[in-house]
């Protein structure tokens, strides 16, 4: 019964790892490890690739507000 349950834990831990992991490699303070799997090293490169999109958009997003809101102050 301990068994089931630690590789239930582990499987759960194992994905909040590697969302943790990709959060830390999109921001450049871990290096992407090439000592796990093939599949593990997949679904980290497409979470990396999730993260460093978002903060893209979130970029992007900000500067729009920026330029809009120095627009709106010159015309008024």
């Amino acid at each position: 019964m301990s068994d089931d349950r630690s590789e239930h834990d582990g499987q759960s831990t194992s994905s909040v790892d590697l969302q943790k992991l990709s959060q830390l490699i999109a921001n450049g303070e871990h290096p992407f490890p090439t000592e796990i799997d093939i599949e593990s090293q997949t679904r980290l490169a497409n979470l990396v690739r999730q993260h460093r999109r978002n903060s893209l958009l979130d970029l992007f997003a900000k500067q729009i507000a920026v330029e809009i809101h120095r627009h709106n102050n010159r015309l008024a």
